[in-house]
C-alpha cells in the first residue's frame, strides 16, 4: 500500500503591481509519504524502498498572473506562474541518513529544489463569426521544470516524490 497524509498553511495577495491580475503566494507544507510493501516503478536506489515513511516539509513560493478573458474557452489573454517549492538541505545541515544505504533511513527527510515555469498565451486571429460568436485562437505555451539536489555529493540522492511525470 502507499498512502499520504499532509497539511499546508498559505498565504496569498493581490499584488498591485506590475497589474491587479498578479499574484504572490507563501504556504509551507508537509506531506508524508507512508510505503508498505510497496514496489515504486523507478530503477536505482528506489526499487529497494519498499516500507518506511517519508517526510516532506517545504516552502513554496508562487507568482501568477492571470487575466483571460473566459477560464474554460479563452480567446484571448494570458495566464503564466512560476513557484519554487524548496526543503530545508538537510544533508548540508550534517543529516548523517542522507548518505545510508538503507533507503528507509535515507529518505526518511526528504530534500529537493523544485522549480516550474509555466505559461498559456492566447491570441484571437481574425473578427468573431456567427450569430455565437465563434472565433479563431492561437495559443503558445511552455512549461518547464527542474528538480535538483543541494549536495554534490553523489551518495544523497533525490527521492521517488516530487518528481515530474512525463
Amino acid at each position: 500500500s502507499f498512502s499520504t497524509t499532509g497539511i499546508t498553511v498559505g498565504y496569498s495577495k493581490q499584488l498591485r503591481w506590475p497589474d491587479f491580475y498578479t499574484q504572490l503566494g507563501f504556504s509551507l507544507n508537509y506531506t508524508q509519504y507512508h510505503l508498505h510493501n510497496y514496489q515504486i516503478v523507478y530503477t536505482g536506489d528506489f526499487a529497494s524502498f519498499r516500507n518506511g515513511n517519508s517526510n516532506d516539509i517545504n516552502l513554496r513560493i508562487s507568482l501568477s498572473r492571470n487575466n483571460l478573458n473566459s477560464a474554460q474557452y479563452p480567446t484571448s489573454g494570458s495566464n503564466v506562474s512560476a513557484f519554487a517549492q524548496l526543503t530545508p538541505p538537510y544533508s548540508l545541515m550534517g543529516y548523517k541518513d542522507a548518505t545510508s544505504p538503507d533507503p528507509s533511513k535515507k529518505y526518511k527527510y526528504i530534500e529537493y529544489q523544485k522549480y516550474r515555469f509555466t505559461g498559456d498565451w492566447y491570441v484571437p486571429i481574425g473578427p468573431p463569426h456567427g450569430d455565437d460568436h465563434k472565433q479563431f485562437v492561437f495559443r503558445v505555451a511552455v512549461k518547464m521544470g527542474y528538480v535538483g539536489k543541494y549536495n554534490s555529493n553523489p551518495d544523497v540522492t533525490l527521492s521517488p516524490f516530487q518528481r515530474f511525470q512525463l
